[in-house]
């Protein structure tokens, strides 16, 4: 018999050796030196599945939260509310009443606003700006800040609920350095008995009252090419839409 052959046949029977010792058959054995290494099964079944696990838990442990991480994107992607329009409630005034009137003004809002895109399901996009602490070197104020100088950019919201501080004093300092009106002229478009100034209506003129000062006020289209885009454009024929339904009582989405 060949050496290999030999050693082959010695492996095979220290196994079945070994194997008998594991049930209890016998107690020790001949075959097996006592000094000799133990013999290593391979894993199978639950126990080499763990031991995968366990000796790639460095690069597994990472992919599994990058995987929950997409599944839960996806899910939000797929099951948030789209919005018919989006709008910014806007103020200057220290604790102003109207960011705790947020949830009051995307439901009546919700009953002025036609479903635009058809889906079957009216949704109102509520963004705050907090801009009371005008240039205070806080991490709050900044934020507040920058999420104004988005909005402005964007256009992706033409309708504003606001104090009168806002539409007043704010914009007008801001309306030269944007080089254009931030917001449109309502006059001419609704009764001057129910504006205030020429840039907004006055709530509580309407059917519609959050706060004591509250105004609507919509977005003008900037002097630039991105006024002629047409999503900017009908974003804020939208805002209109929903003004002019609010200022003529036309709820249109009863609760």
């Amino acid at each position: 018999m060949a050496k290999s052959q030999q050693e082959e046949e010695r492996l095979r029977k220290e196994k079945l050796e070994l194997l008998k010792m594991k049930q209890g058959i016998i107690e020790e054995s001949e075959i097996i030196p006592e000094n000799a290494p133990a013999l290593h099964e391979k894993p199978h079944g639950w126990k080499k599945i763990s031991n995968f696990f366990y000796q790639n838990k460095w690069f597994l442990i990472p992919a599994f939260f990058a995987a929950a991480l997409l599944v839960f994107l996806t899910v939000q992607f797929f099951t948030r509310e789209k919005a018919d329009i989006e709008i910014i409630v806007a103020v200057t005034v220290d604790k102003s009443e109207l960011l705790g009137k947020i949830d009051v003004i995307e439901e009546t809002l919700e009953m002025y606003c036609p479903d635009f895109d058809g889906n079957g399901k009216v949704h109102v996009s509520v963004e705050t700006i907090d801009l009371s602490m005008g240039e205070t070197m806080t991490q709050y104020a900044d934020i507040e800040r920058q999420k104004f100088s988005t909005e402005m950019r964007m256009l992706d919201r033409p309708l504003a609920v606001c104090d009168k501080g806002y539409i007043s004093d704010f914009i007008p300092s801001c309306d030269e350095g944007y080089g254009y009106e931030l917001y449109s002229s309502l006059s001419g478009i609704f009764s001057d008995d129910i504006l205030f100034g020429e840039k907004s209506v006055v709530c509580s003129k309407t059917d519609v009252e959050f706060t004591e000062g509250a105004l609507f006020c919509v977005r003008a289209l900037p002097a630039n090419s991105k006024g002629e885009d047409k999503g900017v454009i009908e974003r804020r024929e939208r805002a209109l839409i929903v003004l002019k339904n609010i200022v003529d009582g036309n709820i249109v989405n009863p609760k």
